[in-house]
């Protein structure tokens, strides 16, 4: 079992927003799609994993843009899956433009084997996985919680889930929510996102409504962001650099 996994892929005018900057989204949706792939090389993919009853979810996730490719172009992915710890099992990506090697963005994921069914974490040891790993890693650290925080006035941003939203699971594909939190910061032509983390706290299904508030960011360009849904339960926590 290979615990490292390249892939080209490419950037389209889709790929961009309207001041020329990559969506964080779509850095977060190759690396989501690698990160399956990969498992079903690895043989704990979606298909060797549903008729247990089990899937992957993603329980935190973290974006670093190091660089705007400005245009279309074609990327190399790579990927590596680092020792699981406890119920988790940690991934990073690195993106770099193929033409000349100029690394893009990296990311890291957190991730968890849960029971269709139960809704509880499974252990490691019952799926296929690498006994050997390899570095060098970009991040030392496991991601953290966020810490949350109350907010005042009005939220940024309503948003209502719809069908194009939804993942196979039937609930909000994990993507999606860098979408809607980049529409409630609303960036300027001069404010670069430069990271995003999301921490997933509860599902959304089609037809919740979503209120997104802000914590402006400080000096530093640092911000949070909290998203509740209409019943009142917290569905994710955001932290993110504009720079």
């Amino acid at each position: 079992m290979n615990p490292v996994y390249t892939k080209r892929a490419w950037l389209g005018l889709d790929s961009f927003d309207v001041y020329d900057r990559i969506f964080p989204s779509r850095y977060l949706t190759l690396a989501q799609d690698m990160a399956g792939e990969h498992a079903d090389l690895l043989g704990c993919g979606y298909a060797d994993l549903r008729p247990r009853d089990l899937m992957w979810i993603i329980v935190r996730t973290r974006l670093d843009i190091l660089a705007q490719p400005t245009d279309k172009c074609e990327v190399i992915l790579t990927t590596r899956v680092k020792k699981p710890a406890g119920l988790i099992f940690d991934r990073e990506v690195e993106i770099r433009r193929a033409d000349d090697g100029l690394l893009l963005a990296t990311s890291i994921s957190a991730w968890c084997v849960s029971n269709l069914e139960t809704r509880r974490l499974v252990r490691p040891s019952e799926i296929a996985y690498p006994d050997t790993f390899e570095g060098p890693y970009i991040y030392a650290d496991h991601l953290r919680a966020i810490p949350d925080f109350q907010p005042a006035g009005e939220p940024a941003l309503v948003r209502r889930v719809n069908f194009t939203d939804l993942d196979h699971n039937r609930h909000m594909n994990n993507c999606r929510y860098a979408d809607a939190l980049l529409d409630a910061i609303s960036p300027r032509e001069d404010e670069h996102l430069t990271s995003l983390e999301i921490n997933y706290e509860h599902e959304c299904l089609e037809g919740d409504s979503l209120s997104i508030y802000l914590e402006r960011p400080n000096e530093k360009g640092e911000g949070r962001a909290r998203a509740v849904r209409g019943d009142g339960v917290l569905s994710f926590k955001a932290r993110f650099t504009i720079t």
